[in-house]
């Protein structure tokens, strides 16, 4: 009888391992990739899904941004709103906090930006504006310009700074200016006092700063400005690397090729 009884309960216990394994099976064929959320990071999870949200408008992506402290993240987030345009006002201010992403902080308790990964929200935006500068209404392009010129300046990461540079040269690519017009730098939206800006940013470029000098350079190629000529005869002596030297000739090209009135001049 205890035989009979053992066999009943080893025939059930097989019986329903059989039929949990066969379930399992079923589960990781049909939902794999639900199943694999397990091992993510609470990071990777979210940006995971974020990426999936390409439809959602920029108010819930604005939402979304101002609600994660991770870098990769808010970078997801950015590069969706860009799509929408910076005259949306969610993107807009996206973007404005994108750019100053960690300098309340810092000027708050002066912790040291240059070892926190934050500075990689602060390029991204500036490249996410590098890549569309165009159709931007003058106050939207205004508070996006205000934010690149104080990153160029005053960011402790050169390539924040590089990609600032590069981002303000977008927005005024193709524009004309006049040589013989004083400069007011106040008025940040003429191509002027961009220009005269990256030339002074370029003459105190030091050569510990590779990258920042050679976006500097592109900058200038990418402005046109006879304005820029001398400067960068001046940059070509100094002591930075080959690809900066190369940059310095392509952009010489642009400048006294580019339709410049008049040829070099200071």
């Amino acid at each position: 009888m205890k035989k009979l009884i053992l066999t009943a309960i080893m025939t059930m216990f097989l019986g329903v391992t059989a039929y949990s394994i066969t379930e399992e099976g079923n589960f990781d064929k049909e939902d794999e990739t639900l199943k694999s959320d397990l091992y993510l990071s609470e990071e990777d999870f979210m940006l995971k899904y974020v990426k999936m949200m390409q439809g959602a408008d920029s108010a819930y992506l604005y939402k979304i941004y101002s609600n994660t402290d991770v870098p990769e993240t808010k970078i997801a987030i950015l590069i969706m709103a860009a799509e929408k345009g910076f005259n949306d006002p969610y993107v807009l201010k996206m973007y404005s906090e994108g750019l100053r992403e960690s300098f309340f902080n810092y000027s708050q308790y002066k912790q040291p930006l240059a070892a926190s990964d934050n500075w990689r929200v602060r390029a991204a935006a500036a490249y996410q504006i590098f890549k569309k500068p165009t159709g931007i209404e003058p106050a939207n392009k205004r508070k996006l310009i205000l934010a690149l010129m104080f990153n160029m300046r005053n960011d402790p990461q050169d390539r924040v700074q590089g990609i600032s540079a590069l981002a303000l040269a977008k927005l005024f690519e193709g524009e004309t200016d006049d040589p013989g017009k004083p400069v007011d730098r106040t008025d940040v939206l003429t191509k002027g006092a961009v220009i005269e800006m990256v030339n002074e940013q370029l003459v105190r470029v030091t050569t510990t700063q590779q990258f920042y000098c050679w976006a500097l350079v592109k900058a200038t190629g990418i402005l046109k400005s006879n304005k820029s000529f001398f400067v960068l005869l001046e940059t070509r002596k100094r002591g930075f690397n080959q690809k900066v030297k190369l940059e310095i000739s392509r952009s010489l090209t642009n400048i006294s090729g580019g339709g410049v009135s008049g040829g070099p001049s200071k």
